[in-house]
């Protein structure tokens, strides 16, 4: 008879083995889907801002983090929309030449606390949540800005909802993969999120050393 238990687990080990391919099988400086020219139309606006939250590694361990962070929080799908918020304005911000300091460290020492807080397994208010990382988005968005900068606004529009429309996409899939696991009588889904929690935290430590040494 066909075993649901065993098929949750296989799948959840298979989106964990992805996630460790993504974070130490790819290059780290992994190219931009322009191959870091500015967007011309609409349509490399929209692949442009699908891409970079993804090959981004850094960017795309806090977001599958966060996603995994807001099943341990109240309404924490709907609270993760802050942190979309926090990007559009951080990408606003650099479009209109504000300087921000030390973005880079700051975006490694988010994903730190993204894999601490998993490890710890530590629960977290919706209010809270939806400001750290509404906060933190703004830094992570002033990064995206940097490749949209002198575009049209149409190719701006378009790379505005690329970044968005990803990023939310990753971080529910993320959530609602815990989220059906959590619901089912099975024991290793917390140590499992633990494991991914040290993962994305290894990789944060990676980033802001490699930052330093860089």
């Amino acid at each position: 008879m066909f075993n649901s238990n065993f098929s949750y687990r296989s799948g959840f080990q298979v989106v964990l083995g992805a996630l460790l391919l993504v974070f130490f099988a790819l290059p780290a400086a992994a190219h931009h889907p322009m191959d870091y020219q500015l967007p011309q139309t609409f349509a490399q606006g929209l692949l442009s801002g699908f891409g970079h939250p993804v090959i981004g590694l850094d960017h795309l361990a806090f977001v599958i983090g966060i996603g995994l962070i807001a099943t341990l929080v109240p309404r924490g799908l709907i609270a993760f929309a802050a942190f979309i918020g926090g990007c559009l304005a951080g990408c606003v911000i650099h479009l209109f030449s504000v300087d921000l300091l030390v973005v880079e460290p700051i975006i490694a020492a988010s994903i730190i606390v993204a894999g601490a807080i998993l490890l710890l397994q530590q629960r977290i208010s919706t209010t809270v949540f939806a400001i750290g990382v509404g906060v933190i988005g703004i830094f992570h968005g002033y990064a995206y800005g940097e490749s949209i900068i002198g575009a049209e606004a149409s190719v701006l529009g378009a790379y505005l909802i690329g970044f968005s429309v990803i990023q939310y996409g990753i971080g529910a899939a993320s959530y609602f993969v815990v989220d059906r696991l959590k619901a089912k009588p099975v024991t290793w889904v917390e140590n499992s999120i633990r494991s991914a929690g040290a993962v994305i935290g290894s990789f944060g430590l990676y980033t802001i050393t490699n930052h330093f040494i860089a």
